[in-house]
């Protein structure tokens, strides 16, 4: 379980009085009295935020992260302060450095060796598999001559067998606490990489990052796991609190795969490649990084999924990051009893600002890196050396070299790379829009290899040109015939896209026929044949021409509005952008849960997920399936049967195990679902015997995808959790009594009779009166949810007035300090508005709230609340 530690004052006569020693009361840390803090940075560094302590003991760790009270020193609204808020942070260039606050004012707050300085110390106790135990935040003072600095290659000399440095025994302790933390955060699910050979490690935010030059392996995971940890210490402990801060969220894309599987990645390119190249570093970082989204600041924790922390803070980086000095004002006054300079609303409108400069600088980056590419490009071709131009700088150098005439060199090298097969339609469909000298001659041949060696690029290679011309033609239409047996039949295709139609081409199979078609539009619109003369088809039986759009262009074609599409187009096309997503990840998700809350996301396209190896879309399925056990609950056999034939095995019913408890005018079921080797937990307290057959085959899929743990073949549903699923039961249907009858949407719910709410402030507005103001017994035997909700009479009626003051927000932080999965929440349009439904799993079981509104926003909050009411309400 997890402690504060007291707080002890530094006192600063002397430099060993600095660290953490065995506590001498459970609960309290004191003072070693051979301590130095460790400053860790870069030769010549002259912003130090940070210095750390760490003492091994037999069980564990102590650590303390001592942070430069940088607040102290800078005035909340001064110039300096307006300044460092137009920077956002400390910018590191190859002309120098430009400090956030000014030399003058960094000189003046930087840790020093020679000069006291005030810090906020943030002690952690951790176990020997990196649990953190206890934890305090305080403020203290460091001592002149009680840090002393380190760079990265002192660190590593320090840490060599046959060191004589004074604090070899301290260093060592950091970095197996280090390499500790870092393996746990990778068992918890992380994206958390540290190659030491090849200098590749992932960021504080969780990319994938090489080292740059002066930095060591060792005393980089030092720092970075030390102030990971010390700034999730932080968020948790300003959540506990209820203290406003900015927090660091990190959102999963819809389409990143989980943690294990980019860790697999990783590893899979890492052992293939004994010296990693820069070109090479930088596609595999390009390819694992663009699976993850930014990191924004928002005054509510929301989660780090890079981190895979449920609540993080930027707080160790005042000198060089506002965040950090915002944060820490707010830090400092609660320890100071002063009210926090900044109102929710304040630190709103920061975080935004913050976020926006990023973002601009970002993109003023990336625009001029793109410069800077094209320049390279051209250089590249100047020079006729292309040994080591791959992927994104390949194609550059063929969209420069298009517009010219075509250098030798160059054709050389297509040739070269068309007869390797390394040409994909991207790149053929660029030099297919060449205008240069030379460039027809050679795309002849290219196309003459292409079609040998990688036949299956015509349609990817219709679709970029398509995509490259930017117009809203319709994707290629395929006409079709069948001749011969049945047995042995004999298949004739023709495909017209652009106005240009191709020959009739046969093949033994529809696929082959259509594709053969496909390249002589290729063909055509590369200007290397002309369009075949319109003929009429074979005259072959009687099976009649069927026309639809081409099987393996209309997925890839230009953007076709796939809200539009239905039936086997629509079936067509997610399941060749599950495939090959093509850049539509975020379109087609979004699509996905429109139609999953729709009740109408089909079998067929969810299997397809489930099937798709890569695993990069099982946590979008999660969501889809969380959503369709409400929407669609009928749907999860077929499913099942579905991703069966999809991964060509013999289909059959997944085996039910089915246990009745209760009454017999009131049973409860018990049920278990197995196929193959994946066996469910016990789906529980269900009134009705189908619904949790249903719930139970939907936990299948979700045991199948690897978002939720198999159950044990020795589990045995308990008289406890009958009891906690009954009551859950109950709240789901009159949470859930409100939809429609055989139509799977929500109407208004009963207790939301007359005009809806329409915004949060409204939903507060109604709150009643807390009713109770004693901490219920039921509460008092989870010590995290007295934390949430106990304390004397006026600390409730505080905690309960912030709680409905922002339901939503106070429920996520909930969630969070309860180191609980994040709530699930259910959405539906109604008339006039939407429904919500949230489900928080707590200590004392599942909570659900349901609440209507007339926008998305306000639905959560009034679900919300309903699950605020009845936490403080519990007896």
């Amino acid at each position: 379980m997890h402690r504060h530690l007291g707080r002890t004052p530094l006192r600063s006569r002397r430099v060993t009085e600095v660290g953490l020693a065995p506590p001498r009361r459970p609960g309290r840390v004191a003072r070693s009295c051979r301590m130095t803090a460790l400053m860790i940075d870069g030769a010549g560094s002259l912003d130090r935020d940070d210095a750390v302590t760490v003492t091994e003991r037999g069980d564990g760790w102590d650590a303390t992260v001592y942070v430069a009270a940088v607040a102290d020193v800078v005035p909340l609204g001064s110039p300096a302060d307006r300044s460092a808020l137009a920077r956002v942070h400390t910018r590191y260039r190859r002309s120098g450095v430009k400090p956030m606050l000014g030399r003058e004012l960094e000189d003046a707050a930087t840790l020093s060796s020679t000069q006291p300085r005030p810090v906020v110390a943030i002690g952690m106790r951790f176990t020997n598999d990196g649990s953190l135990t206890a934890s305090s935040i305080s403020r203290d003072l460091l001592p002149a001559g009680a840090a002393i600095a380190y760079t990265h290659q002192q660190v590593g000399a320090a840490l060599s067998p046959n060191s004589t440095d004074p604090q070899r025994a301290q260093l060592s302790a950091a970095y197996r606490l280090a390499r500790t933390l870092i393996a746990a955060r990778r068992a918890a699910g992380a994206f958390a990489v540290f190659d030491a050979a090849r200098g590749m490690v992932t960021s504080e935010e969780g990319q994938l990052v090489a080292m740059q030059s002066g930095q060591t392996p060792a005393a980089y995971l030092i720092v970075q796991e030390l102030m990971v940890a010390a700034n999730a210490t932080l968020a948790r402990w300003a959540i506990e609190l209820e203290l406003p801060i900015l927090f660091r969220n990190h959102v999963r894309s819809a389409v990143a795969p989980p943690a294990d599987a980019l860790l697999a990645d990783v590893a899979a390119e890492l052992s293939a490649s004994p010296v990693m190249t820069p070109d090479a570093l930088q596609a595999l970082t390009a390819r694992v990084n663009q699976t993850l989204r930014p990191a924004t600041y928002q005054p509510v924790a929301i989660g780090h999924f890079g981190l895979q922390i449920p609540a993080y803070a930027h707080a160790t980086s005042p000198l060089r990051r506002y965040a950090d000095l915002v944060t820490q004002r707010q830090v400092l006054a609660q320890l100071d009893g002063l009210e926090p300079p900044y109102a929710p609303s304040v630190l709103d409108d920061i975080a935004e600002a913050i976020n926006s400069t990023l973002r601009d600088r970002a993109q003023q980056i990336s625009a001029t890196a793109s410069a800077t590419r094209r320049k390279q490009a051209a250089t590249t071709i100047a020079s006729g050396d292309y040994t080591h131009t791959h992927g994104r700088d390949w194609l550059r150098v063929l969209r420069i070299a298009a517009d010219t005439a075509l250098p030798p060199s160059l054709a050389t090298e297509v040739r070269r790379r068309a007869d390797a097969g390394e040409l994909d339609g991207g790149q053929l469909a660029v030099m297919m829009r060449a205008t240069g000298h030379g460039w027809p001659g050679l795309l002849e041949q290219v196309i003459a290899a292409a079609r040998r060696v990688t036949p299956h690029a015509a349609a990817s290679t219709i679709s970029a040109w398509h995509q490259a011309e930017d117009d809203d033609r319709p994707a290629p239409q395929a006409e079709y015939r069948q001749d011969g047996p049945p047995h042995d039949p004999t298949f004739t295709a023709r495909v017209t896209f652009a106005g240009v139609a191709s020959s009739w081409t046969s093949a033994a199979s529809k696929k082959l026929a259509e594709r053969e078609a496909l390249w002589e539009i290729v063909e055509v619109l590369a200007g290397v044949r002309d369009a075949p003369t319109p003929a009429d088809p074979p005259q072959v039986g009687d099976t009649g021409l069927a026309r639809q759009p081409a099987d393996q262009a209309t997925p890839e074609g230009a953007p076709v509005e796939l809200e539009t599409l239905s039936g086997k187009g629509w079936l067509r096309a997610a399941r060749a952008l599950i495939s090959d997503p093509a850049g539509r990840e975020d379109e087609l998700a979004r699509e996905l849960r429109r139609r999953a809350d729709d009740g109408t996301l089909e079998p067929p396209v969810v299997a397809a997920l489930l099937a798709d190896d890569s695993g990069r879309w099982w946590p979008l399925l999660g969501e889809l399936v969380a959503t369709m056990r409400t929407t669609a609950p009928h749907a999860a056999n077929s499913t099942l049967s579905a991703w069966q034939q999809l991964r060509g095995a013999p289909v059959g019913s997944p085996d039910l195990e089915v246990r009745q408890f209760g009454t017999p005018h009131a049973p409860l079921f018990a049920i278990r679902a197995r196929l193959q080797q994946w066996l469910t937990s016990w789906q529980c307290g269900h009134a009705k015997k189908a619904a949790a057959t249903q719930q139970a085959l939907w936990d299948l899929v979700d045991v199948i995808a690897g978002n939720a743990p198999p159950g044990a073949v020795d589990d045995a549903p308990t008289a406890p959790e009958l009891e906690a699923a009954a009551d859950r039961e109950n709240g789901k249907t009159i949470a859930l009594a409100h939809l429609k009858r055989g139509t799977g949407r929500a109407a208004v719910p009963p207790h939301a009779e007359g005009p809806l709410m329409s915004s949060p402030a409204e939903v507060t507005a109604s709150a009643p009166p807390l009713a109770h103001t004693e901490v219920p017994a039921q509460v008092r035997e989870h010590a995290a949810l007295v934390a949430a909700l106990g304390g004397t009479p006026t600390e409730r009626a505080k905690k309960y007035r912030n709680a409905v003051k922002s339901p939503t927000a106070w429920i996520n932080n909930l969630a969070a300090v309860l180191h609980s999965d994040a709530p699930e929440v259910d959405t539906t349009s109604i008339e006039g508005g939407y429904t919500a439904t949230i489900t928080i799993n707590t200590p004392v079981g599942a909570v659900v709230g349901s609440g209507a509104g007339t926008n998305q926003k306000t639905a959560r909050a009034v679900a919300s609340l309903g699950i605020v009411l009845h936490l403080f309400s519990l007896t």
